[in-house]
């Protein structure tokens, strides 16, 4: 259960990381722009894991909370922006604290499903980083 939760609160601030960086560069994106960058920088990890594992339904499909969890994220960014800004290092080690957080629940999440130690860790990265660089790739930008 401290895992799911976890799982949440990540995904609310890796929305919020996702939104930011897109309406940073708001002459190229408009609000839902700036809503799919932050849902594809929540979910995009988790996702492309779940495909090469063969873990169906993936997760944000099969539990609602997990979209809440993005909507309310990317509405409290729009209401917050301001704020939010000031307290970038802050989530900069959310970011960073989410990293490890999403690295671990994808080595367990592979480990359950019987794959081996090693492709478990890669599998952990790639949770943990890739809604990170599929945002950058969006953005034009080096991830």
């Amino acid at each position: 259960m401290l895992f799911y939760w976890l799982n949440l609160i990540g995904i609310f601030f890796f929305t919020i990381s996702g939104s930011l960086a897109a309406r940073d560069k708001k002459h190229y994106h408009d609000y839902f722009g700036v809503f799919f960058t932050g849902f594809i920088t929540a979910i995009g990890g988790g996702t492309l894991r779940d495909m090469m594992l063969g873990a169906y339904p993936i997760s944000w499909l099969s539990d609602a909370n997990i979209l809440i969890s993005i909507i309310i994220a990317f509405a409290f960014t729009l209401i917050f922006k301001k704020y939010i800004v000031k307290l970038r290092r802050t989530l900069f080690l959310f970011d960073t604290v989410g990293v490890g957080i999403y690295t671990i629940l994808g080595v367990q999440k592979s480990l359950e499903l019987g794959v081996n130690p090693f492709a478990a860790v890669i599998l952990g990265l790639i949770s943990a980083v890739f809604g990170g660089v599929i945002r950058d790739t969006l953005l034009n930008e080096i991830p």
